[in-house]
């Protein structure tokens, strides 16, 4: 990925799994405000893309991101936040797009990112994927229904593996459908980010098997 496309993105991601991990500890945060620092971290990252020849391919970024973020706070059930049902209701697929579809306009974007070769985009789409997004493949029968009219595969997996085949990484993430996919490290610069990433997203998850062996 280009430098300033990954430090303009990497900077959403690390906002979001900072904010995740908060919620974890304090379920009862204001949604209000965690979609207030959502967006300046989007808008953030816009500035630093919009106005660079990457504008167009921005755009497609954008939805990724706003995709999973959406799918993170309103269906992640690894730690129980309060205002999951605000967030169902405001989601920023809405505030954004316009539009609330991502559960397959995300993988349709993905495809798009690809055939039209943004694949600094296309990454991003594979990063969110990798950190939980999974859309209309969280229900299987949907994604078996619905895939072939999309042009995608039935089986998250198998995305998974074309796009880092495309992507030209070196080793394959484990991803099982219906569950959290487990990071791997990849190419070297990909593998900086991804292990950040993958240190934060631990530390929400471990928090989360604390908690609950502590309730139980």
């Amino acid at each position: 990925m280009n430098p300033t496309f990954a430090e303009a993105t990497d900077g959403v991601f690390l906002t979001a799994l900072a904010i995740l991990r908060n919620l974890q500890q304090e379920p009862g945060t204001e949604p209000r405000g965690v979609q207030q620092r959502l967006v300046r971290s989007i808008d953030d990252a816009e500035s630093k893309l919009r106005g660079q020849k990457w504008a167009r391919e921005w755009e497609f970024a954008k939805y990724a991101l706003v995709a999973w973020l959406d799918e993170m706070l309103v269906a992640e059930r690894e730690f129980d936040w309060e205002g999951r049902e605000w967030w169902s209701n405001n989601v920023l697929e809405v505030h954004y797009f316009k539009s609330r579809m991502c559960s397959t306009r995300f993988f349709e974007q993905a495809r798009d990112a690809l055939e039209a070769n943004f694949l600094n985009a296309f990454e991003v789409y594979y990063d969110c994927v990798l950190l939980g997004f999974q859309g209309m493949y969280r229900d299987r029968l949907l994604a078996e229904q619905m895939a072939p009219a999309l042009r995608l595969s039935p089986h998250l997996d198998t995305l998974v593996s074309d796009a880092h085949r495309r992507l030209k990484l070196t080793s394959l993430p484990l991803v099982v459908e219906g569950r959290r996919p487990q990071l791997v490290l990849a190419r070297p610069e990909h593998s900086a980010r991804m292990t950040r990433w993958a240190v934060a997203l631990a530390v929400v998850l471990l928090a989360c098997n604390l908690a609950l062996g502590w309730i139980l």
